[in-house]
């Protein structure tokens, strides 16, 4: 009999340095829930009802990967103990999110973010994307060419304050729809 290949359980991993807690914002969490392994040997389940900030305070300060694992809607908000937390970020991995309809604010102010991974991450469902890399003043490139951007309303300071950005592609981009991009 033939071997079915697995299908893959989509994430965002995020690789953080020297926290001594962190801060999700799982803003809108879907019907199937979302799991996260806070990267200390701990995990936690997340319901829709739990949709909001979430967060994990650790012993002492620490190095950690934190995955998220599950039904995403809505990943990214714009408060201070999200941008602190987001500010320890080194390195982020997308992979497989099929259910993302916002990701305003996703990375905003990952200062220290250096590398960003995308891999089958579908954007089609995305209507916000503003201030989604905003202030990620450590990246020098992201690949985008991925991204479908065909029902995109909103680009708002997409790439604000991106000042070490050197290389970026966005052939895939669609602007059609967009109606704001200052």
């Amino acid at each position: 009999t033939p071997t079915q290949t697995p299908i893959p359980v989509p994430f965002i991993e995020l690789e953080y340095e020297n926290v001594d807690e962190v801060f999700l914002p799982l803003v809108e969490i879907g019907s199937l829930g979302i799991e996260v392994d806070w990267g200390d040997a701990t995990t936690n389940i997340y319901t829709k009802s739990d949709s909001g900030v979430v967060s994990k305070k650790y012993e002492s300060i620490k190095n950690v990967i934190v995955k998220i694992t599950g039904d995403i809607i809505n990943y990214g908000l714009l408060s201070f103990d999200v941008m602190a937390s987001n500010a320890k970020i080194k390195q982020a991995k997308v992979v497989g999110i099929t259910t993302i309809t916002n990701s305003s604010y996703m990375f905003y102010r990952c200062g220290n973010l250096q590398k960003i991974k995308f891999s089958k991450f579908d954007t089609s469902k995305i209507t916000d994307m503003s201030s989604m890399f905003a202030s990620c003043t450590g990246i020098q490139q992201i690949d985008l060419k991925s991204f479908n951007t065909s029902s995109v309303k909103t680009m708002d300071s997409m790439f604000m304050s991106c000042t070490s950005l050197t290389s970026i592609d966005l052939t895939s981009f669609n602007t059609d729809n967009v109606t704001s991009m200052f």
